[in-house]
């Protein structure tokens, strides 16, 4: 009989049964242990531990799928190329939007500003009723300083035309590998 191919509906059901029921059986066994307490040898919780070794059963199932399915991006180099495009739309949104909120801050800032100054507050009056307003600014400063420098390096990559991959050390993307590497 021939085995049947591994689609993406089969490897994202795997995966998260795997995740999200993983956590379970580790709760129950863990409950288990901190009680010192065996559910099997008591008749009330019959149906939590068929539960539990259902749940081993298909754990495992679920699991020698995921062991099954080909490592990402060895068979297709273009996912790389696709993975890093994604990533720059990714970036420059996210660059956008850090640069959008630094906008509206001093926006309001200013306009905070001129409504003291026509209520008849003093400049230096104003300072001390206004907070910092650095505190707001710096963690979008800084994360557009962390963002930026990622955003440069995968459209290098891009550019290359996924030629480099030591171009992706250091971002999100440093998991992808040329396929001809991973054959060896």
């Amino acid at each position: 009989m021939k085995e049947k191919t591994l689609d993406r509906d089969d490897f994202n059901v795997a995966q998260r049964f795997v995740c999200h029921i993983g956590p379970v059986i580790s709760a129950l066994n863990g409950i288990a242990e901190e009680l010192e307490y065996d559910f099997s040898d008591d008749d009330a919780f019959v149906k939590i531990v068929v539960f539990q070794k259902w749940l081993e059963s298909e754990i495992e199932k679920h699991q020698s799928v995921l062991d099954r399915a080909p490592r990402p991006f060895i068979d297709q180099p273009d996912d790389a190329i696709s993975a890093a495009v994604a990533k720059v739309e990714k970036l420059k949104n996210e660059i956008f939007l850090h640069e959008w909120a630094l906008e509206n801050l001093s926006n309001i800032h200013g306009a905070n500003i001129e409504l003291l100054m026509h209520k008849g507050f003093s400049l230096f009056e104003i300072q001390g009723i206004l907070p910092d307003e650095g505190n707001q600014y710096t963690p979008h400063f800084d994360a557009i300083r962390v963002l930026k420098p990622e955003l440069e390096k995968i459209e290098q990559f891009v550019a290359g035309g996924s030629e480099n991959f030591e171009l992706l050390s250091g971002t999100s993307l440093a998991h992808l590998t040329p396929a001809t590497e991973l054959v060896e």
